[in-house]
């Protein structure tokens, strides 16, 4: 069970479309990320707590709005 997920996804506040949730692979912290962002392949996210880059396929989670 995801509790980060439940919450995010049970939001009334978030607008569809705008931010995708990411959970770092390494410190498995959730940090935004631009759904934009994720369309590029060739852009690595970076966490903004342990600042590990990593390509997005690699996230342990994403979650959408």
């Amino acid at each position: 069970y995801n509790r980060m997920a439940a919450l995010m996804s049970d939001s009334q506040f978030d607008k569809p479309g705008n931010a995708t949730w990411a959970q770092c692979p390494a410190c498995d912290y959730w940090f935004h990320v631009a759904p934009a962002l994720l369309a590029l392949e060739t852009v690595d996210l970076i966490c903004p707590e342990c600042a590990k880059p990593f390509a997005p396929a690699e996230a342990k989670a994403l979650v959408g709005s």
